[in-house]
This record gives structure tokens, sequence and C-alpha cells, in this order.
């Protein structure tokens, strides 16, 4: 089973849109959120969920200079100091992280699932019905 996880709000809004939000507990061994994450998500109840108060002299640069959400800003903050990898869908947030050198493991909500589903494994086109469940 893969280490740990960062998810962040829009990520887990895509996945339980299509009712795969259980998903991430079955691929990954902890799913870790932030505490602003799950203010901006509301109840959310997974096995293997933890939940992380992040304090970091980065937020005020992620969100005051990069202008990133609070959830996005947290996501990156917790993944520069842990080195878990992220699940980030925000494509501002994404460039942040990756630029940073953070892991991040999908390229946008269309992959969401897909990337949940089968971590490192790119979509086919035979799988295109799926993924237009979640690019909404």
């Amino acid at each position: 089973m893969p280490e740990p996880i960062i998810v962040d709000t829009s990520s887990l809004i895509a996945l339980e849109k299509i009712n795969l939000l259980q998903i991430l507990c079955k691929i990954y061994k902890e799913v870790v959120i932030p505490e602003s994450v799950i203010k901006e998500f509301g109840n959310l109840s997974l096995p293997g969920l933890s939940i992380r108060k992040v304090e970091s002299n980065l937020l005020k640069l992620l969100i005051a200079d990069l202008n990133l959400g609070k959830g996005e800003a947290d996501v990156i903050a917790l993944a520069s100091q842990t080195g878990l990898k992220v699940i980030i869908d925000d494509s501002k947030a994404r460039k942040v992280a990756e630029n940073m050198g953070l892991k991040v493991l999908v390229n946008g909500r269309g992959q969401v699932a897909w990337q949940s589903v089968r971590p490192g494994t790119p979509p086919t086109k035979n799988r295109e019905v799926e993924l237009k469940l979640v690019n909404l």
C-alpha cells in the first residue's frame, strides 16, 4: 500500500461527486487533510483519515503573495514539511507545488478519479467516459 497522501478540497469534492471518495482509503494507508480543507469541505469520515493543523512561515507567501486559497496553501505547506505526495487540482497551486519540487499526483480535476483508482497510470481513450464524469 502506498505511503500517505495529502488531498485538497476540490479533489475531495470531485471524488465525492462520483462516489469514489472511499477509494482513497483503499489505495493510501493514510489520507492527510489540513484543518482548513476540512473547514472548506465539511464533515468527513474516512478510515485512515488524519487531520493536521498547519503552521508554517510559507503560508504568508503562498496566500498573500501568490494568492492561493487557504486550503491549497495548507496542502502545499504541509507537503513541504512532511515530504508527502499531494493530490491537488487547482492549476495555479499545482504549478507552485511542482516548482517547489513537491510530488503532485494528478494533473487537474479530469484526472483526480483516474489517478485515485490507478495511481501513476495515465488515462487511455477508452476511459474517456469515466474522465468526463469528473470533468465538471
